[in-house]
């Protein structure tokens, strides 16, 4: 995966703005298939990527 500056790129692409996020989704087709599972936990995700984007001051523990 790769990671592009965001500053300033909403503001030239606004046709993107649904795109400029992050998604979580239900694994409950994947595990019905037997395809094998991501092992981060999600709490675990959303704290990497908060500390990715600079916004985690303490108030997760």
């Amino acid at each position: 995966m790769n990671e592009i500056p965001l500053e300033g790129y909403l503001e030239a692409h606004p046709e993107y703005s649904g795109h400029l996020c992050h998604r979580v989704y239900d694994l409950s087709k994947l595990k019905a298939a037997e395809v094998k599972l991501p092992g981060t936990k999600l709490r675990d995700g959303m704290e990497e990527m908060l500390r990715n984007l600079g916004e985690i001051r303490g108030e997760i523990t």
